[in-house]
This record gives C-alpha cells, structure tokens and sequence, in this order.
C-alpha cells in the first residue's frame, strides 16, 4: 500500500511527486527523450513560421499529447511487468495496444503540424536555400548546435544516480 494519503498532501508534495515522474520518464524511457527532443525541434521549426497564438496552442497541446501518452504507455510495461512474471498473451495485447496509442498521437501531432505549418513550409524551405547560398556557416551553426543539444539529451543517463 502506498503510504501517501491523497486528502493531506499540499500542492507542493504532490508537484514533487510529479516532477519525480518526469524524471524517471526521461531517466527509464529513451522514447520519452525521443520525444522531448523531437517536440522540441518541431516547436522551433514553428517559431520559424511565426504561427498565431491560437496554433502555437494547438502546437504545443499536440507534443504534450504525445508526452502524455508516452508516459501512459511507460506506467502500463512497468506495471505489467511487475505484477504478470511470465509471457501471457493478454498481457502482451495490453502492451501493443498501450504502444499503438503512442503510435496513433504522434501521428495526429505530426497532422497538426502539417496542417498548421504546411502553407509556411515552402517559404521556410525557400528562405533557408537563401541562407545557405549566402551564409552557409549560419546554418552550419545551428545544425551543430541541434545535433550537440540532441546528443547530449539522448545520452542514455547515467547509473551512478541511483
């Protein structure tokens, strides 16, 4: 049983709660980093296309869907694999249905950006081929720093924490 009482616990203790479920997302799932990284790259391929606030919402709301739902999807493995010790059938019905809603959210997110962003991409697309003919090491900087900022955030974490 677990010893944390839902009517006597502040605010507070209950964010730090959720923040360690964050953290052991990131730290016990790579496709929970996947994600972060990915939502983060589409959301400054956005900014480059200066959507409204209202889509900026939409945009936002969609990679926090798939976070969501990629969490859900880690509770439900470690779950199962806690309390079923050996292969059943049933339970891996429940795992690949758990991964075809992650499957499922991250294609609606990736239709929403599509259709938020799409009018913008060719004029993203045709002004990112004026940098480059024109200052190519601009481009070259910032594809370095992504792929450090991504490297670093997909580094398996590190076991000595505990």
């Amino acid at each position: 049983m677990c010893s944390r009482s839902r009517t006597d616990r502040p605010f507070l203790h209950a964010l730090r709660w959720a923040l360690a479920g964050l953290r052991a997302g990131w730290s016990r799932e790579p496709h929970f980093r996947w994600h972060v990284v990915l939502a983060l790259w589409a959301l400054s391929v956005a900014a480059l296309a200066s959507p409204s606030a209202l889509e900026w919402g939409v945009l936002v709301a969609s990679c926090i869907a798939v976070l969501v739902v990629q969490l859900l999807n880690m509770v439900t493995e470690l779950t199962l694999d806690v309390v079923v010790s050996e292969y059943h059938p049933l339970v891996r019905s429940a795992k690949d249905a758990a991964a075809g809603a992650v499957l499922l959210t991250v294609s609606a997110s990736v239709l929403v950006f599509a259709l938020i962003l799409g009018p913008s991409l060719v004029q993203m697309w045709t002004e990112l081929r004026r940098i480059w003919l024109h200052r190519p090491a601009a481009l070259w900087f910032w594809a370095a720093t992504v792929l450090l900022i991504s490297w670093i955030s997909l580094a398996p974490p590190s076991k000595s924490g505990g």
